[in-house]
């Protein structure tokens, strides 16, 4: 047994007992203790972490195998699950496709799964609403699993509403893959998030299913991402050597660029635009259809059903939804008084089609006109109360309990509720997608739903009231799954944000991002988004808040907003958001506000290469954190400034450098006038008068720290540049600052300390100190949460 089929024998074992997955550290203590090391030999994080989580494992592996596991004898635990197959993993959980009511597609079927279980590792599924995208990638997966059961299915669909870059998609689907509390650095960063998800995907066998990614592509270049992101990922997913996970994507449309890569990946990549079901001499899928729903058929209604199906292509939601209208009352299953009906509307929508059929784009998107007008007459024609529960119930974008759906027509008698609900499912119109603390959850098809909310919305009145009913529901009912990731537990709120802004309720809108006492934690909703790294959701806030002038934002808002562009790497917003604060009155009331909003802009500035701008904000931060602000404010301004300084002083010695790469002998000689040798003995000794100016403020800076903290120094006097050029001094005084912030425990101020030291050590050449204390600033990092982001840094 290797150490891959190990971490891949523990991991199935886990999930199939506990439902988990194992985290990164505990796949690398398995390698490491595959390989015979000792806690203490394990490099990378620190040892006593190693330890914590190394009990972890043990203990976890002992539940899910049934027998006591430590660090000497997991080997053979494994081993013997491993040799006896006795890994048992949990068939594909299923919402869309049913044995029962699935209908041909027999060749289709039998190709890509010879593909899928051969090389191919990427599938696209593209084809209109309501054609059974979804539910032929759950077939597919059904039957795959059917015969090789060794790998773990995982569905995630984009639902409407949801932030269309790839970090937000690519998160959620890393913590259905066991990764559920990311470090807010990485969960902000799209290349990192690529490595990760490509590493799980090789290290395991994953069956993914993503739905609806047509929520990706640009409304206005709809075959193009609106994160080019994606397209990298899908590349690099193709292109990676040795991967046993399959990808199945479902999409309205396929982008022009992701069309390419059939070309280019000939072998693992494959495409499917997918059609109405057929209707040959051999088999008629129409009729089957028909059948399966219910439908009696004979030789005296065959020819109808078939014309039907022929006229809306074998399109299998228009149909099922004819077949359930068929069976309801009054036809009660006689298909020749509907067709005496409804026969004229048809054979007008097969002459409406008809021009079109020259042009298959153009025929395509009539048909899904056509396909649309039929659902919504056949949606008119359910009973009042069902009808008005399934237009109500529209305002919904992801699947709730069904008490959910009921309460919105609370004003009916619950026999009425039942009778309608009732209605919806016998007519198909509800999917029920699991269980959830002991509920249902359901939903609509994306097609019902969205011809439901337009109708709910032809009565205004009806439609505010729902959307409001709907935020209190989310406010007061939501109960999260357990382990779930920490955005699931404040999802009530960020639904019923939604649903107020529906209605354009600022007041409600604010109220709840600025609700105290988030998850009992005593925060604010922005500041629980901030705190945990979820800066993109903090982002679409603020920016649906200031959108469509509903109002400028609140001038503590700016900051949060300001810090969330500027962890995401949005410079120029950051920088705005920042500006826009100090223009607004009565800085002068709130001087750690104004200590953050320089901090951000000094980042901000650092990171487009404004680095004088930079300084300038800095030290403006640093002077406020002297008068008036925190030790924590005063060591990290300290260590921000010191920084800089040295950026200014590399940018410096640069050019330096770069004129004496520039001067030879033959360049002085021919220079022709004395002007020309003093202009450029100027620069130089300009350069070089800056670096020694900026060296000197450095130093005059950790002497200004020391004042601020009011620490009682000896011989603060060696630590003046004139009397202490070597720069000694100042690695005593650092030693002195550091010592400091253990006394009063300021954790967080030795993590950017110790890197500042390193500094120190390296501008002296004693590169063994400058390794030791970047190191520590290393293992300080990593061992804490908030401040991991630094150590990849």
């Amino acid at each position: 047994m290797t150490p891959e089929e190990a971490i891949q024998v523990a991991d199935e074992a886990l999930f199939a007992n506990l439902r988990s997955y194992l985290t990164d550290i505990c796949r690398f203590i398995l390698r490491e203790s595959f390989a015979g090391k000792k806690y203490e030999e394990m490099e990378g994080y620190d040892t006593q972490h190693i330890k914590n989580e190394g009990k972890k494992l043990w203990d976890s592996l002992s539940e899910a195998l049934g027998e006591k596991v430590s660090k000497t004898n997991f080997k053979g635990a494994l081993e013997k699950r491993w040799r006896a197959r006795g890994i048992v993993i949990n068939p594909p959980e299923l919402t869309a496709y049913n044995l029962q009511t699935w209908v041909g597609r027999k060749e289709i079927l039998e190709d890509l799964l010879r593909k899928l279980q051969g090389q191919t590792r990427l599938l696209w599924i593209a084809g209109i609403s309501g054609i059974w995208k979804t539910i032929l990638g759950e077939c597919l997966a059904s039957k795959a699993w059917t015969s090789d059961p060794s790998f773990q299915w995982i569905h995630l669909e984009v639902l409407e509403g949801q932030s269309f870059d790839f970090a937000s998609v690519a998160t959620d689907l890393l913590a259905k893959l066991g990764e559920k509390e990311l470090d807010p650095q990485e969960r902000n960063d799209p290349k990192r998030l690529i490595n990760r998800l490509l590493q799980k995907l090789k290290v395991n066998r994953y069956w993914i299913q993503l739905d609806s990614l047509e929520r990706l592509l640009d409304c206005e270049q709809p075959d193009e991402f609106v994160d080019s992101h994606w397209l990298i990922f899908l590349q690099r997913y193709l292109a990676e050597p040795n991967l046993a996970s399959r990808l199945v994507l479902t999409a309205q449309a396929l982008p022009a660029a992701v069309a390419e890569f059939g070309d280019r990946y000939p072998n693992v990549w494959q495409e499917i635009t997918l059609r109405g079901l057929s209707a040959d001499d051999q088999h008629n899928e129409h009729l089957e259809l028909f059948k399966k729903n219910g439908i009696t058929t004979d030789e005296s209604n065959q020819s109808t059903l078939s014309r039907i199906g022929s006229i809306y292509e074998g399109h299998p939601l228009v149909l099922q939804v004819i077949a359930k209208e068929i069976l309801a009352a009054p036809f009660k299953g006689n298909v020749a008084e509907y067709w005496q009906r409804y026969g004229n509307e048809f054979e007008q929508v097969a002459r409406e089609l008809q021009p079109d059929r020259v042009n298959p784009a153009l025929y395509n998107q009539a048909l899904q006109r056509q396909v649309r007008r039929r659902v919504e007459a056949s949606l008119k024609r359910l009973p009042t109360d069902a009808l008005d529960l399934l237009c109500r119930s529209s305002v919904y974008r992801r699947p709730v309990p069904e008490m959910f759906w009921l309460v919105l027509i609370e004003d009916k008698l619950p026999t009425q509720q039942q009778e309608a609900y009732q209605v919806l499912c016998d007519r198909a119109l509800v999917e029920k997608e699991s269980v959830s603390q002991g509920q249902l959850l359901i939903r609509q098809h994306n097609l019902i739903r969205d011809i439901a909310y337009t109708q709910l919305k032809t009565n205004i009145n009806t439609w505010e009231q729902t959307e409001r009913k709907a935020a209190h529901l989310w406010l007061t009912a939501y109960i999260p799954k357990p382990n779930v990731p920490n955005i699931e537990s404040v999802r009530g709120y960020l639904e019923a944000f939604d649903h107020y802004y529906e209605v354009k309720d600022r007041e409600k809108m604010v109220s709840i991002i600025e609700t105290e006492n988030i998850l009992d934690q005593q925060c604010s909703l922005y500041m629980w988004l901030n705190l945990r790294g979820y800066y993109q959701e903090q982002i679409t806030l603020y920016e649906i808040i200031s959108s469509q002038s509903l109002c400028s934002l609140e001038k503590t808002h700016l900051i949060y907003l300001g810090d969330a562009y500027n962890h995401i790497g949005r410079f120029s917003e950051a920088i705005i958001c920042c500006l826009e604060y100090l223009q607004m009155p009565s800085l002068s009331q709130n001087l750690k506000e104004a200590i953050d909003i320089f901090r951000i802009l000094g980042n901000s500035y650092t990171l487009v290469g404004d680095y004088q701008n930079s300084l300038d904000y800095y030290q403006t931060s640093f002077i406020l954190s002297c008068q008036c602000g925190s030790e924590f404010d005063i060591l990290s301004s300290f260590s921000e400034m010191y920084t800089m300084y040295s950026q200014l002083m590399v940018e410096a010695m640069k050019k330096i450098l770069k004129l004496l790469d520039t001067i030879t002998e033959d360049t002085i000689n021919s220079y022709t006038s004395e002007d020309q040798l003093v202009d450029i003995t100027k620069y130089f000794c300009h350069a070089l008068e800056s670096y020694t100016d900026l060296k000197i403020l450095q130093k005059n800076l950790v002497f200004d720290c020391l004042l601020a903290l009011n620490i009682n120094a000896e011989n603060l006097h060696d630590y003046s540049h004139k009397e202490n050029p070597d720069n000694s001094g100042n690695v005593s005084t650092l030693l002195k600052i550091l010592k400091h912030c253990e006394q009063k425990g300021l954790r967080p101020s030795q993590i950017n300390l110790h890197s500042t030291l390193s500094i120190f050590y390296t501008e002296q050449k004693n590169y063994p100190n400058a390794i030791s204390s970047l190191w520590e600033h290393l293992s300080l990092a990593l061992s804490n949460y908030t401040h991991k982001n630094q150590a990849y840094h």
